[in-house]
């Protein structure tokens, strides 16, 4: 009896620490991807999250699905994310730009305005401005890298995007 209480004695110590580390593996994203998402997944199936750590898990492993190129699997984690959570402006985000790299930017714009709208960040307009460039609103998508350059006026991707579109910063 004696063994088994020093059993769950250590056993209930080492909790924070596995919870600890699975939060480090999970954040980390892309650096690796399966381990994130195994982390990730342990956080999300050990019934000890909040609600709002929840939607982090939820949020990090569908980053980790997309550093993979599972856009599919990203989508359906950052909408759980938002389900979670329906002010995550960056799961908003993420979920336009998986979309977009589905191919799907239709369903996309919806998610990138509401992220924008949160979050009016350089990242934001610029997934946006790629989402209206795709969809053909050249006007849209140049107003949004401009945006995009006002608060990050050295983003590649947004100076790229005006150079695409014949425009200039």
């Amino acid at each position: 009896m004696r063994r088994i209480l020093i059993g769950l004695v250590l056993l209930l110590a080492a909790a924070p620490a596995w919870a600890q580390s699975n939060r480090d593996i999970c954040g980390s994203g892309s650096a690796n991807p399966d381990q994130s998402i195994a982390a990730c997944t342990a956080l999300i199936q050990s019934g000890q999250e909040s609600t709002s750590n929840l939607a982090i898990d939820f949020y990090d492993r569908g980053n980790a699905y997309g550093a993979k190129g599972n856009n599919v699997q990203e989508i359906a984690d950052q909408t759980q994310a938002i389900t979670l959570n329906p002010g995550y402006a960056s799961a908003y985000n993420n979920r336009a730009w998986a979309y977009h790299l589905n191919g799907e930017d239709a369903k996309g714009l919806p998610d990138a305005n509401k992220g924008i709208e949160l979050a009016p960040t350089a990242n934001h307009f610029e997934t946006r401005a790629e989402i209206y460039e795709k969809l053909g609103l050249s006007a849209n998508a140049i107003t949004d890298y401009r945006a995009s350059l006002k608060i990050e006026p050295n983003k590649a991707d947004s100076l790229a995007g005006l150079k695409r579109l014949g425009a200039t910063p």
